[in-house]
């Protein structure tokens, strides 16, 4: 039953009969787990109990486990997460390369959260984000094409002091890490910076797609701060190896809307494929995807590489530029 209870971590608070199936464990331990008062369910979901979380932490310690117990915060979505991953990681074997799944990976971008990011008058679509002064002092002062010196993000922490700016962050739902030919290099020291540890992967971005009444506005505060997040990342963080890697092969940079069910991806297709250019021209090279939890449930076949899976379910969203 330890094993059970770990799974309750950070990252992964919250899970259903439904999700512990996909993990290839025994649904009938999360009610022996809630009648031991280390588990309690609200519908269809369970969580850690106060209890529970203690037990969670002598465990850990036990088998000298650094991961910490989860607290639901936002159990529907939290728990949504979860089937993405389990649903992808299920749907490919991935054998020349490592999978590394992050839920709610935080994503800090140079920009206030309160200002708008973008406009649209007489149905024309703009983004605002790109005009801003600083930003644009940002990418002269540190250009992405130029290979990262040690001394660049001590730099940028100071100039960003003394202008004052403020910065937002988001919660991205899944970012999916893709290691490839790992083994081969193995061998290479990161550059300077790098926090969220990018360097030499393949970047595959899930964001959950948002409830109807709040479309078409939260599709494009998402995307410019995702958008924000990659200048951040190609000017001050990774330069040059943000988009490509040692060898000059380029680098995936894939956003996803995850819809619930196949007919959900039509809302996408209204809002997102009309204005694909304009979407995605500031943060170029970027492709925007949809792809639905029910057709990653209904895969029938365990695909060799990830690339295949994409190419059989997930609906391209953006021109190919």
């Amino acid at each position: 039953m330890e094993e059970i209870l770990l799974l309750f971590d950070a990252s992964h608070p919250c899970w259903s009969r439904k999700a512990l199936a996909l993990e290839g464990e025994d649904p009938e331990k999360l009610e022996l787990l809630e009648k031991k008062g280390l588990l309690k369910k609200r519908g269809e979901l369970f969580t850690l109990t106060p209890r529970g979380r203690q037990i969670y932490r002598e465990t850990a310690e036990k088998y000298f486990l650094s991961s910490s117990p989860g607290k639901a915060n936002n159990p529907e979505r939290e728990h949504r997460r979860t089937l993405l991953e389990l649903l992808l990681n299920r749907g490919y074997q991935g054998r020349w390369g490592i999978k590394e799944f992050r839920p709610g990976e935080p994503m800090p971008y140079p920009f206030p959260e309160e200002e708008k990011l973008w406009i649209e008058e007489n149905r024309v679509f703009r983004w605002l984000w790109p005009e801003d002064p600083l930003l644009q002092t940002l990418k002269s002062r540190w250009p992405k094409d130029e290979k990262a010196a040690p001394g660049r993000v001590g730099a940028w922490e100071a100039w960003k002091r003394e202008q004052r700016r403020e910065e937002g962050c988001f919660s991205l739902d899944l970012l999916f890490l893709h290691h490839y030919d790992s083994a081969h290099f193995q061998h290479l020291s990161p550059p300077p910076g790098d926090p969220q540890k990018l360097f030499h992967t393949d970047r595959f971005y899930f964001q959950l797609l948002p409830s109807p009444e709040e479309l078409p506005q939260k599709l494009w505060e998402d995307l410019g701060r995702f958008e924000l997040w990659m200048t951040l990342q190609r000017h001050i963080f990774l330069p040059w190896y943000f988009d490509r890697d040692t060898t000059n092969y380029d680098a995936a940079n894939w956003f996803f809307w995850v819809t619930e069910k196949e007919e959900d991806m039509e809302l996408l297709f209204r809002h997102v494929r009309s204005r694909g250019e304009e979407l995605v021209t500031p943060a170029l090279p970027l492709q925007l995807f949809g792809l639905s939890l029910e057709a990653l449930e209904k895969n029938p076949k365990k695909y060799e590489y990830h690339w295949d899976l994409f190419e059989k379910i997930a609906h391209p969203l953006s021109p190919a530029l």
